[in-house]
């Protein structure tokens, strides 16, 4: 088994290792993944993959705002509909969901051919 630290230091004090932020992103940029791939499925969209990458910002220990970039190859979609696709699959997504009570949550969408 791979360890990881996950102390006070790796999350205030510069020290290399896990936090519950780093944590959280993660399961948000998975669970988006899960989502759009769904969303895409059900509107008949074909794809090849989907790739999302989260960062939260942090403000005097407060998690502020997460920024989902997502990179997906789907055929047979023009960028605007894409956009769109996408942020419907934001407010499918169950993390975004209970996220978004909290943060301010953007998606920013790039359509690779």
């Amino acid at each position: 088994m791979h360890e990881i630290p996950f102390t006070f230091a790796t999350r205030f004090g510069g020290e290399h290792g896990a936090n519950p932020e780093e944590l959280i992103a993660a399961a948000h940029a998975s669970c988006f993944s899960m989502a759009f791939a769904n969303h895409l499925d059900q509107k008949n969209y074909q794809f090849d993959e989907i790739r999302t990458c989260a960062t939260v910002q942090v403000e005097d220990g407060v998690m502020t705002e997460m920024k989902l970039e997502v990179e997906a190859k789907v055929a047979d979609v023009d960028d605007e509909s894409f956009q769109v696709l996408a942020n419907e699959a934001d407010q499918e997504c169950p993390v975004s969901n209970v996220l978004r009570r909290g943060l301010d949550i953007s998606v920013e969408a790039k359509l690779e051919k």
